[in-house]
């Protein structure tokens, strides 16, 4: 098994970025790796709850990032200066 750090840096609307890299860290998961994630930068928008992209045609990444524990992932960072800035 190897251990694997996914970073998140990208905001989760104006690009497919975050959502790609949300299906590659699922998918990592599947595989039964030793998986964290980190969100940074912009990723931090990520983990806000109250989205709304129906506007823009696309998928709440927040709902998606609930089912990271059942895909075994568990370990979950957020930077601090992110966070706070």
């Amino acid at each position: 098994m190897k251990n694997l750090l996914a970073i998140c840096s990208h905001a989760p609307y104006g690009s497919n970025l975050a959502k790609e890299g949300l299906d590659a860290i699922l998918a990592a998961g599947v595989f039964e790796q030793n998986l964290a994630v980190l969100f940074v930068d912009d990723g931090v928008f990520q983990l806000l709850s109250d989205q709304d992209p129906a506007n823009l045609g696309q998928k709440n990444l927040a709902q998606a990032l609930t089912a990271l524990p059942l895909f075994g992932i568990e370990l979950i960072y957020v930077e601090k200066e992110s966070l706070a800035e």
